[in-house]
């Protein structure tokens, strides 16, 4: 690591990684409020709807039953594609930077010029990943407890199994940031790189869909990563995932070993 590297790419960072912290905290909060709050209204009406419970049971990855309980609704407020979405596209805006990005604006050269190693800049850049990924799980912990005081208290998660949650949802940000990571250290624009980050995004929650909808489908949900991130089976057990957060973080640590393979003997070319 270089703490130089470091403290430029914090520079570079900071407004961007603000924004999508507002964010986070802002989404999370309202879900923590208006799901409790609404709780009775939604389960009497909206409910019974097949179409809905099918797409909130495709959206949790678990079939609920006909009849979604609390707990179901508020692990909602975890699972929401806009927060997952929140989440990967800040990982997928930072960890494009380099070396797709330098590439791109034709800084590559500046950069390696510079007396470290490729493997500090990684590193250094990888710091910065880890760093904001904790940060925003942290935003959204804190914005969760701090609305949940003002719901009434059967509507309430424990507090630890909210923690447990929001180490699986580290996990997943760090096994999806692994191939972002290698997808990455393979291009050579950055537009390119983030357009296919996009679609594995897409793919992998159209899979998580079809999944819960296609029985055929299932021989694949290995697949996708969400298979291992369920907040609803979570605050339904006592127990922890550690075989799916431990499957999270050697897949991202796996992609993301690939990637500085790549990074490091890469020959690049901004011409």
């Amino acid at each position: 690591m270089n703490l130089g590297i470091i403290l430029k790419t914090v520079r570079e960072v900071w407004v961007v990684t603000l924004i999508f912290v507002v964010g986070v905290a802002l989404f999370e909060g309202f879900l923590t409020y208006l799901i409790p709050t609404y709780f009775d209204e939604f389960a009497g009406h909206v409910l019974e709807i097949k179409f809905v419970r099918n797409i909130i049971t495709a959206i949790l990855g678990t079939d609920v039953g006909e009849k979604i309980g609390p707990a179901a609704m508020l692990s909602f407020s975890w699972v929401h594609p806009i927060l997952l979405l929140t989440l990967w596209g800040q990982e997928i805006a930072l960890c494009t930077r380099t070396p797709a990005g330098e590439i791109d604006r034709g800084t590559i050269d500046v950069l390696l010029g510079l007396p470290v190693s490729r493997w500090q800049i990684y590193i250094s850049e990888t710091i910065i990943w880890l760093g904001t990924g904790l940060l925003l799980v942290l935003v959204a912990v804190g914005a969760h407890l701090t609305v949940r005081s003002f719901v009434a208290e059967d509507m309430r998660i424990p507090v630890d199994r909210i923690l447990v949650v929001a180490i699986n949802l580290y996990s997943l940000y760090i096994a999806f940031g692994g191939v972002v990571w290698l997808v990455s250290a393979l291009s050579d624009r950055r537009g390119k790189a983030m357009g296919i980050c996009f679609a594995l995004v897409l793919t992998s929650m159209l899979l998580n869909f079809i999944i819960t909808m296609w029985e055929p489908a299932k021989s694949i949900q290995f697949l996708s990563l969400l298979d291992y991130y369920r907040p609803w089976q979570i605050f339904q057990s006592e127990a922890w995932p550690m075989r799916d957060i431990l499957t999270l973080a050697t897949t991202g640590l796996s992609f993301w070993l690939a990637g500085a393979w790549v990074f490091v003997r890469r020959d690049v070319c901004t011409v």
